[in-house]
C-alpha cells in the first residue's frame, strides 16, 4: 500500500524493522485493560488556556452536557477513531458503561464486544501505551468561548484512538449517529440533533433540549 492510501488512525502492525526508541508515557492518557474484555480511561481530560489540547482549546470542571446524554440513554457506544477507520469505519467496538468525573477529568469504561480478529490488534495498541481516548459531541451543540475554553460538550460517543484530538471535532451524518446507537441497541435523544428554524431558533432549541437531558438525570 502506498503511503498516499493508508489513513491514520488505521489498525495496522508495526514495522518489524523500523527501530524507535519510545517516549515516556504519560499514564493518564494511557488506556487500561482492566481484565473481562473491559477498557477504560480519561475521555476528557482538564485544562486551561496554558495547558489547551492540540486545537487550541480546554475542558474545565464547569464545562457543560458532558454527562447528560449518559445519564439519560445510560450507554454511549463506543467508537475506533471517532469511525473513521477504514476498515471498521462505525462499527462500534462495544458500549461505555462507566463515565464518572474526577479532580483530572472524565473516567470511562467500556465493555468491549468487537470480533476478536480486531479485538487482538486493539489489545495490542493497549499494551504498548498507544491507544487514548477522545469524545465525540453533537456539532451544532458543542460551544466554546473566543479563548479556547470549552463551554459546552454534548458527548455521544467515546472513542479509542491512537491519534486523538484531530478528529473530536467530526461532523457526522445524523442517520449514521442514529445506525451507531442502533448497533448496540441504545436510542440516541432525537430532539438534540435536528432542532429546526434560523440560527437562533436552533441555538434555542439546542438550549432546551441540553435542558431537558439534564432535567432527565436529577
Amino acid at each position: 500500500m502506498a503511503d498516499e492510501d493508508k489513513h491514520e488512525g488505521d489498525v495496522t502492525e508495526p514495522e518489524a524493522d523500523k527501530v524507535v526508541t519510545p517516549e515516556p508515557i504519560d499514564d493518564r492518557y494511557c488506556v487500561k485493560a482492566l481484565g473481562g474484555n473491559r477498557l477504560a480511561g480519561y475521555l476528557i481530560l482538564f485544562g486551561d488556556e496554558d495547558a489547551p489540547d492540540l486545537q487550541g482549546q480546554w475542558f474545565t470542571p464547569a464545562t457543560k452536557g458532558i454527562d447528560q446524554i449518559f445519564r439519560t440513554v445510560g450507554k454511549l457506544p463506543a467508537l475506533y477513531h471517532h469511525g473513521a477507520n477504514k476498515t471498521l469505519k462505525a462499527t462500534p467496538l462495544g458500549v461505555t458503561d462507566i463515565m464518572e468525573k474526577d479532580s483530572v477529568g472524565w473516567w470511562v469504561e467500556s465493555q468491549m464486544t468487537l470480533a476478536d480478529k480486531y479485538d487482538e490488534a486493539i489489545q495490542n495498541l493497549v499494551k504498548a501505551g498507544k491507544l487514548r481516548m477522545s469524545s465525540g459531541a453533537i456539532p451544532h451543540a458543542a460551544k466554546a468561548t473566543k479563548d479556547g475554553e470549552i463551554t459546552d460538550w454534548p458527548v455521544y460517543e467515546a472513542t479509542y484512538t491512537p491519534a486523538p484530538i484531530e478528529y473530536r471535532m467530526i461532523d457526522r451524518p445524523v442517520t449514521e449517529m442514529q445506525a451507531v446507537y442502533k448497533a448496540v441497541g441504545l436510542e440516541l435523544p432525537s430532539g438534540l440533533l435536528v432542532p429546526e428554524g434560523d440560527e437562533e431558533s436552533r441555538r434555542k432549541a439546542v438550549e432546551m433540549e441540553l435542558e431537558r437531558l439534564y432535567l432527565l438525570t436529577l
